[in-house]
């Protein structure tokens, strides 16, 4: 599973819309869409606060199980 798609199931696991997780994060819900399709990569900054926003570690977003 690549991490655009993590995230997407992440933010369904947290029971949160795109556009819920844009407000947390502070972006706009396009831009979450677009992450979320592969279309955008986020910034190593807005990375860090959608994890945060999902309450994750960056590295489980990535799928990394010993670090998260």
């Amino acid at each position: 599973m690549e991490f655009y798609e993590r995230i997407r199931l992440l933010r369904k696991q947290k029971g949160l819309t795109q556009s819920q997780l844009a407000t947390d994060a502070g972006v706009s819900a396009p831009y979450i869409s677009h992450v979320e399709t592969g279309k955008k990569s986020p910034t190593v900054r807005k990375l860090k606060i959608i994890a945060y926003s999902l309450n994750v570690s960056v590295a489980e977003l990535f799928g990394c199980k010993c670090c998260a």
